[in-house]
């Protein structure tokens, strides 16, 4: 599987070779996790054990195996995550006037103008963007700065969207003071999500690795 895997990354234009092979054994761990899993839960079965108690037990009865496994995986994922936030993600920065838009890995943006509001702390600019892929629906961000009068520096307000594959981020740079261009910087941030979903399966193998041994499960 891990090998079927390098040879589809290979042919859709990733050429990290830490990426591929990161990928690849992240997949083949959880290949051999699977299959480990099934032939235990199999044997369990065929000894009259229904399907919920057999999985439930062989983890608990082989616990430390089980939770070496899945820590394994675990860092595999973080390792997955960092390298294809490093080897994948994409940022870029243009200066758009009204109703123009760039395109950015497959994204488009669209700048729809801006607004300012005066609220009790401080002065705020927003800036509206119409983000489309493909023929999903269209979304808005709308990335702002905040000035503060004891703040030499506007403070940046970063607007950003999170999914299981990639990470949107919208940060607004500098403007006209009539609305009609500013600046933006877009950043796609691939796989990040994995760091933290692999530090989760990282900490749960922990403690089912430190669970006390059911021999009788």
């Amino acid at each position: 599987m891990g090998l079927v895997a390098a040879a589809v990354l290979h042919l859709v234009g990733v050429r990290s070779a830490l990426a591929v092979l990161t990928l690849a054994l992240a997949l083949f761990a959880a290949a051999t996790i699977a299959l480990d899993v099934l032939r235990g839960t199999r044997a369990r079965l065929r000894a009259g054990v229904g399907l919920a108690r057999a999985v439930t037990g062989l983890f608990l009865r082989h616990n430390r195996r089980y939770g070496g496994f899945v820590i394994h995986l675990g860092i595999l994922l973080v390792a997955l995550g960092v390298t294809g936030s490093q080897a994948w993600s994409v940022q870029t920065e243009a200066t758009l006037t009204r109703g123009q838009a760039v395109e950015v890995a497959g994204y488009r943006f669209r700048f729809e103008g801006l607004s300012a509001a005066q609220e009790s702390t401080h002065a705020r600019v927003v800036g509206t963007f119409t983000v489309s892929r493909g023929g999903g629906a269209p979304i808005v961000m709308r990335p702002s700065k905040k000035f503060y009068r004891q703040e030499q520096a506007p403070i940046a307000g970063v607007d950003y969207r999170m999914g299981l594959t990639e990470d949107l981020y919208l940060v607004l740079g500098d403007f006209a003071r009539d609305g009609s261009a500013a600046t933006v910087k877009v950043l796609v941030n691939r796989l990040v999500s994995w760091i933290w979903i692999g530090g989760l399966v990282l900490t749960l193998g922990a403690l089912l690795a430190i669970v006390p041994d059911d021999r009788l499960a």
